[in-house]
């Protein structure tokens, strides 16, 4: 499992890679590599990463998995917009 929703509230969204629409993220969702994530106003996530760290995404934020984050690396994910924090 690369990395996985966590938690979703209200507007959680994930794009598939290469550039596929956007589709509800819910929770249990297994997450790719570059795949993209974000969440609408007042809206909320988490996501869980193989070395069982947590990013939490807080409301209209984007963010893109990369390899080295699904690795649980620093500096592994592409931040498109927003605000997120790590729960190690």
């Amino acid at each position: 499992m690369p990395a996985k929703v966590e938690e979703a509230e209200r507007i959680v969204e994930a794009s598939p890679p290469p550039e596929r629409p956007w589709v509800p993220a819910v929770v249990g969702r297994d997450l790719v590599t570059r795949e993209k994530v974000r969440t609408g106003k007042l809206s909320r996530a988490a996501v869980r990463l193989s070395n069982e760290h947590i990013i939490r995404v807080n409301a209209a934020s984007q963010l893109v998995i990369l390899p080295s984050l699904i690795a649980g690396r620093p500096l592994g994910f592409d931040m498109r917009k927003g605000e997120i924090y790590l729960h190690s």
